[in-house]
């Protein structure tokens, strides 16, 4: 780029200025995942996370895990079962995001994690 600067009495100067593009990785988003209240016997609705994640550099290859790729070991306390989602991106930037799920004490819960896709029992 060339950058002219002229006074009023018509004198300029001319500076060739470069710049250097690069791209810069971001992290992958999650977006809100919607929390879920279920009543006794009843099932939670299966969640494709797929539409609840995002890459700004392109979201073709993200890859979706539960509790950084472990099996995840969840409690209930209170009542409430949480569940840590993370999302990596083809660069590994990763964001995460905890889910809750709030249960009738007693009642089994069980969430299984498939291709992207999170499923209760």
């Amino acid at each position: 780029m060339t950058l002219t600067v002229c006074n009023p009495l018509g004198e300029c100067a001319t500076q060739t200025v470069s710049f250097r593009v690069e791209a810069v990785p971001d992290d992958p988003i999650i977006d809100w995942v919607p929390a879920q209240v279920a009543e006794r016997s009843a099932a939670f609705r299966p969640l494709d996370l797929r539409c609840f994640g995002w890459d700004p550099d392109g979201d073709a290859a993200l890859t979706w895990s539960v509790s950084d790729g472990a099996a995840p070991t969840v409690s209930v306390v209170g009542g409430v079962l949480q569940v840590v989602l993370s999302l990596a991106d083809p660069t590994g930037r990763t964001a995460s995001r905890t889910l809750s799920y709030t249960v009738t004490d007693g009642v089994p819960v069980s969430l299984t994690f498939v291709q992207g896709r999170l499923f209760s029992g």
